[in-house]
Order: structure tokens, then C-alpha cells, then sequence
């Protein structure tokens, strides 16, 4: 972990990982992270 920039106080985890494209997993771990951006 690593501090993170645009919020200062928190912390930043950076996480890499690869699913089969079309797997459900891919679906919902794909609209959290969109959802986390707006």
C-alpha cells in the first residue's frame, strides 16, 4: 500500500488480477470500478 495522492490521510491499493473476458466476475468487478470514478 502507498499513500494515496488525491486523498490525503488514505491509503492506496493497487490490485492486478486477470479474469476470462464475458465472466461474470470481469462484468461486476468492471462496473465497481467505473462506478468508483464518477
Amino acid at each position: 500500500m502507498v499513500e494515496d495522492e488525491l486523498n490525503e490521510g488514505s491509503s492506496k491499493l493497487t490490485v492486478k488480477f486477470d479474469l476470462p473476458r464475458g465472466s461474470f466476475a470481469t462484468i461486476v468487478t468492471r462496473r465497481l470500478v467505473l462506478r468508483e470514478d464518477d
